[in-house]
């Protein structure tokens, strides 16, 4: 019945072409269950982390603080060390 009014063409169109709304986006249902995902992995990652010491396994907890430490760098390299255009003095 309403696809059979004169104006719902326009309407329809003037709807697709619409942005969406970044509010009822951060609203919807998948990006709530991913947010939570996200904070039960880091708790998962967080309980376990500080289980390991307790273990006693120290080839684990090298492997383990190994992985932390590349966790916190950077992907890209350092820059090289050139200071007008040659290479720094001790590099």
């Amino acid at each position: 019945m309403l696809e059979a009014q004169p104006d719902y063409a326009a309407f329809s169109r003037r709807i697709a072409r619409r942005a969406p709304d970044p509010a009822a986006l951060a609203r919807s249902p998948e990006r709530r269950w991913v947010k939570h995902q996200r904070l039960l992995e880091r708790a998962d990652a967080v309980i376990l982390g500080s289980n390991l010491p307790k273990l006693g396994d120290a080839e684990a907890l090298g492997v383990y603080r190994r992985l932390i430490e590349l966790e916190h760098r950077a992907l890209a390299p350092d820059p090289a060390p050139v200071v007008e255009g040659r290479p720094r003095a001790g590099s």
